[in-house]
């Protein structure tokens, strides 16, 4: 069995190497640091968890002072939106409250649908096989019509490409039965989803499971190849880890928000296509450190697993083995640091609510140096260094930042011989401007050439091409979305059909779908189907609680704890 899923791997990577189309841009290490972006990933959010009452207050911090702070271009949330259980136990779900209160935090928080991108995962899919309740209360299925987002960002020197995949299967299997699958209908979507996007200098995927493990990931694999995609952003295991296989795709993880204390905010940045990233603790995140040039030529965990978790572990079968792989993993995507350079570039992002009063750097435990904040854009702090005494391979750079507290990141990045080919230093002056820029599927499922129809970006839809500070696209005082955008529904409120804010808005060439229409046919119980959701009196869908996969010890059990957590609720109250 083993040998003949190696070999199904081994076609696929061959097949899309042969079909796919050469990468337009490869990272560099270079003197120009304005060429840098940076988004947000959380996962797990588990909206109404058991035994535990702070999932609301993360998710707020994280789209509150979290994104404030750090003024990401994006966020996104890869999957386990709600826990399924209404805070009681597994085998209950779908529960309409749950989506209501996730709906409700979004709201408060004021996101905008091309700010914020939430995948579903496979507590969403408890007794849901065609995530109807997601589809319908979900922000981005709900603007997108689509249970896999995808959206590009376009810098004026390139354009890079993200997109999500659903990964739960469509079977509504309760925990532990359930199963993860991409069908064959997604992986369609899928293609016809990148062949929107076009050709880019970078492509980077996200699900909810580590796609190495999911049914059909082959073709899955195939299609990241073709498009580029050397990285991958999950969640679901409830830990901090990456792993890498032959494919050369670098799989990232990160803690789960609702259930975990740490590791559970990860900012992502790119510095000339060399991608970076930090996940830091809501409870002590600043300064919060990422390191830009060099990047990280391995990632080592060890040890950054070792909290005492507060809640429950995600599921019994991944809670055996949720901590098994904190091997180091090298990044075969990071540029190296040329031996020959006397002034080796070194850049950093900080970032501090309270402000930044200093940051130094040194290499291999020596002297501290200091760093120098870049005129015009205060979250760039940069230095340079002497390469030249260095031996070819792996060195050790600690940044060190004072602020809130004071803070050491530590990378280990790579010295090779090469010439000091890197450019000249850019001006100390702002970073690069550009767009978010997310796309809706076209009713016939057709794909374009490459070229997105003017009317696919309604006006609004991005910052007015300036670089995100925080405020644009989020508002607390009144929750309204930034630019103009119409507000999302006030708390509790679910998407009906044919509601605007259910459908995209209508495009210049009148290509986009009405309300309603359906986008690509699929057949029923396929759960990438962006046909519109049945509702019924809850408005949650034909998938209604009455209709879930629960098991019968599990309805016991749950009538039981209900009715004592009842008890307990008015014996608080006063009334018994």
């Amino acid at each position: 069995m083993l040998q003949r899923f190696t070999w199904a791997v081994a076609l696929a990577v061959g097949l899309a190497l042969a079909a796919a189309p050469e990468v337009s841009a490869e990272p560099r290490y270079s003197a120009d640091g304005s060429q840098v972006f940076w988004f947000v990933q959380i996962s797990d959010t588990h909206v109404s968890t058991f035994f535990n009452s702070d999932y609301d207050d993360r998710l707020l911090w994280a789209l509150g002072e979290g994104v404030q702070t750090v003024g990401p271009w994006f966020v996104v949330v890869t999957g386990d939106l709600t826990d399924s259980t209404d805070g009681v136990v597994y085998g209950t779900g779908p529960h309409l409250v749950e989506w209501q209160e996730y709906r409700s935090l979004l709201a408060q928080a004021g996101v905008a649908e091309d700010f914020y991108f939430d995948l579903p995962g496979n507590h969403d899919a408890y007794g849901d096989g065609q995530l109807r309740f997601y589809r319908q209360n979900a922000l981005s299925p709900s603007a997108y019509l689509s249970t896999q987002p995808y959206w590009a960002v376009d810098m004026p020197y390139g354009q890079f490409n993200f997109f999500g995949a659903a990964d739960p299967a469509n079977d509504g299997l309760q925990w532990p039965w359930d199963n993860d699958q991409f069908t064959d209908e997604e992986m369609n979507e899928l293609e016809t989803n990148l062949a929107w996007l076009g050709e880019a200098d970078f492509a980077m995927a996200f699900g909810h499971h580590d796609f190495a493990g999911v049914a059909n990931s082959e073709r899955f694999l195939t299609i990241l190849l073709a498009a580029g995609a050397t990285y991958y952003a999950h969640g679901h295991e409830h830990d901090l880890g990456a792993r890498l296989d032959s494919d050369g795709v670098l799989r990232f993880r990160i803690d789960s928000l609702g259930q975990s204390t740490d590791n559970h905010f990860a900012v992502y940045a790119l510095d000339d296509g060399a991608l970076s990233t930090t996940a830091v603790s809501g409870a002590s995140p600043w300064p919060l450190i990422v390191v830009t040039a060099p990047v990280a030529a391995r990632y080592d965990f060890t040890g950054r697993n070792a909290e005492d978790r507060s809640g429950r572990l995600p599921d019994g079968r991944l809670g055996q083995r949720a901590r098994a792989d904190e091997t180091p993993v090298d990044n075969p995507h990071a540029p190296g640091v040329p031996r020959q350079c006397a002034q080796a570039p070194l850049r950093a992002l900080v970032f501090d609510k309270g402000g930044v009063v200093s940051v130094r750097f040194r290499i291999d435990g020596g002297e501290w140096r200091p760093m120098s904040e870049r005129g015009g854009a205060p979250e760039q702090w940069r230095a340079r260094f002497d390469a030249t005494p260095l031996a070819d391979g792996l060195h050790a750079l600690s940044v060190e930042a004072q602020g809130t507290q004071t803070v050491a990141e530590t990378i280990q990045f790579r010295v090779v011989d090469l010439p000091c080919d890197i450019g000249e230093e850019d001006a100390d002056e702002p970073l690069e401007q550009g767009r978010v820029r997310r796309l809706f599927n076209e009713t016939d499922g057709d794909a374009p050439d490459g070229d997105v129809p003017d009317g696919d970006i309604p006006d609004g839809d991005v910052s007015d091409g300036d670089l995100p500070d925080g405020d644009e696209d989020f508002e607390t005082a009144d929750g309204d979305v930034g630019d103009g955008d119409e507000p999302t529904p006030a708390d509790g409120d679910e998407i009906p059909d044919g509601d605007e804010e259910a459908s995209p808005p209508d495009a210049t060439d009148g290509d986009a779908p009405g309300d309603g229409d359906p986008i690509i046919e699929v057949p029923d119980g396929d759960h990438n189907s962006i046909i519109p959701p049945e509702t019924g009196d809850d408005g949650a869908g034909s998938g209604g609680c009455a209709a879930t996969t629960a098991a019968p010890w599990a309805w016991a059990l749950f009538a039981a704890l209900a009715m004592a957590r009842g008890r307990r609720k008015r014996q608080a109250s006063g009334e018994i």
